[in-house]
């Protein structure tokens, strides 16, 4: 996966490792308060394909919501123990050219750090996302019809 330029290997952790990953992120997260005031049908932008153009969505005029989404991003980023989950599920992680694992150690190199939220985002994503697909499966529609509700309101 090409990440920033540079190619990296994302590999899914132990069930343990993605399971402590996934339960830090949600304590993070737990209590956060979702404003959705000033989000509209009518300015939210789509591509071609239907999907959500976010870069061209103008949410001048949507109140909290920009608060609510650096608050979702903040909690999990200022958190050592998401920090030590998702350095746990890295480890079988490595930068293609010359193998170098992706640790504490590939992050003290100044020139690598620009790489660490993308990074560690990818890692999230293939570590608690079967997680969360399973959850939002088994509700069935009900994590359609909510993500729908919310464009709509």
């Amino acid at each position: 996966m090409n990440i920033s330029g540079v190619d990296i290997h994302i590999e899914t952790a132990s069930f343990q490792d993605a399971m402590a990953l996934q339960k830090a992120l949600g304590r993070a997260l737990k209590g956060q308060k979702l404003d959705l005031g000033g989000i509209s049908s009518d300015i939210v932008k789509k591509d071609e394909a239907g999907k959500i153009d976010i870069g061209s969505t103008d949410l001048s005029g949507a109140g909290g919501i920009a608060t609510t989404v650096f608050n979702l991003l903040l909690g999990p980023a200022c958190s050592d123990e998401v920090e030590n989950a998702a350095m746990s599920c890295a480890k079988k992680c490595y930068k293609e050219q010359g193998k170098e694992a992706i640790n504490i150690d590939f992050f003290e190199k100044a020139d690598n750090r620009p790489l660490y939220y993308p990074i560690m985002i990818e890692v999230i994503k293939a570590n608690c996302g079967p997680f969360i697909k399973g959850l939002v499966s088994s509700f069935g529609d009900l994590g359609a019809i909510f993500a729908k509700g919310l464009i709509q309101k």
